[in-house]
């Protein structure tokens, strides 16, 4: 592990692994781009599994659902790789949070790609947004504390 990879583990609530994958690549042999935002979900879902209770959630009828979402894509990437892809929360409003991304590639040494999500609680039952509970933003604190 170089110093860069543990600089970047160490300044991150939730950092996720994951191998790239050859069918990840497209005919131009580099990971085709809506495959990041299927990386950004795995990182976002274990993000949640940190925070959340979710049992808890599902039993309430909740879900941060995605309202928007977008990627920066600074240097290809290729099969061979291991990623290792940092999640947090930036900012809380009454409804939503805003959640960014940002992947490290080992083969690379270096962040090859930011990304950034709008997440809005929504009550599944009744498809409408609800206010962020304070136990979600506790949780969020606990997991970010600065």
């Amino acid at each position: 592990m170089t110093n860069d990879l543990e600089l970047f583990i160490a300044n991150y609530p939730c950092v996720t692994k994951i191998k790239v994958q050859w069918g990840d690549m497209d005919a131009l042999q580099h990971v085709n781009n809506v495959v990041y935002f299927r990386y950004f979900e795995i990182a976002r879902i274990e993000y949640y599994l940190k925070m959340f209770n979710h049992k808890k959630i599902v039993e309430d009828n909740l879900a941060l659902t995605v309202a928007s979402q977008e990627c920066r894509y600074r240097s290809s990437l290729t099969f061979p790789d291991e990623l290792y892809i940092a999640t947090f929360v930036t900012d809380k409003g009454p409804y939503d949070i805003m959640q960014e991304y940002k992947i490290f590639s080992t083969a690379q040494d270096k962040i090859t790609t930011e990304g950034k999500a709008r997440l809005v609680l929504v009550n599944t039952k009744t498809g409408k947004k609800e206010l962020l509970a304070e136990e979600i933003q506790a949780q969020i604190k606990l997991l970010q504390p600065s």
